[in-house]
């Protein structure tokens, strides 16, 4: 299986085998097949089997479970270097025109604190942006990025609380999606998950 498409009403993530290790992109599209180049919105920018601490989480392996709800989930996960990753993908609907996809990660690093490594830790989930960013605006109060569209309205918003508070970065046309806090103690993963969020219009079919 070369692909693997999780869908909720327009909101599609699309995950493709590439060397040895899973991309995944979201797109948004008015049929829930898969769409053209412009119906994109980000693209997860992989590293490779020779970097410690790549740009994205590397998901070696996607599992999809059963589940008795109707949400749409995929399980990753991964290894580089001392470090092991997992991911949670989640794809909801609703009622009244909301699609929503959360996504929640963490590491966990066999790495001493005092190691060389440990000081060069970089762990982020990294994509392209594949849309003008002059048209993102940033909601101080939610800390969530947003897009609207004559088509649709699009936010993605850190996840917060605890064990997971993350925050966003910006260079250019990629996004960063970072943990807050970085952890190195022993069977505690550094946690770190976004919400991307799509509203259809009034009068939308969604």
């Amino acid at each position: 299986m070369k692909q693997i498409r999780l869908v909720a009403g327009p909101l599609t993530l699309l995950f493709a085998r590439s060397l040895d290790r899973w991309t995944h992109q979201f797109l948004i599209t008015s049929d829930g097949l898969i769409p053209g180049a412009d119906n994109k919105v980000l693209t997860s920018i992989e590293g490779d089997s020779d970097q410690f601490w790549p740009p994205s989480p590397p998901m070696q392996e996607i599992d999809l479970p059963q589940t008795n709800t109707a949400s749409r989930v995929a399980l990753g996960l991964g290894r580089a270097g001392q470090s092991h990753w997992s991911a949670s993908f989640s794809l909801t609907s609703s009622s009244k025109g909301r699609h929503e996809a959360v996504v929640e990660v963490a590491c966990l690093s066999s790495l001493q604190s005092s190691s060389a490594a440990a000081a060069e830790i970089q762990l982020a989930s990294r994509y392209t942006m594949n849309f003008d960013v002059k048209n993102l605006k940033l909601e101080k109060a939610s800390r969530a990025l947003r897009r609207t569209t004559p088509g649709w309205e699009m936010e993605i918003v850190p996840l917060g609380g605890e064990r997971s508070d993350s925050r966003f970065q910006i260079e250019g046309q990629q996004l960063l999606i970072q943990p807050t806090r970085i952890s190195l103690e022993p069977r505690k993963p550094t946690q770190w998950g976004y919400r991307l969020v799509v509203t259809a219009p009034p009068g939308s079919p969604w």
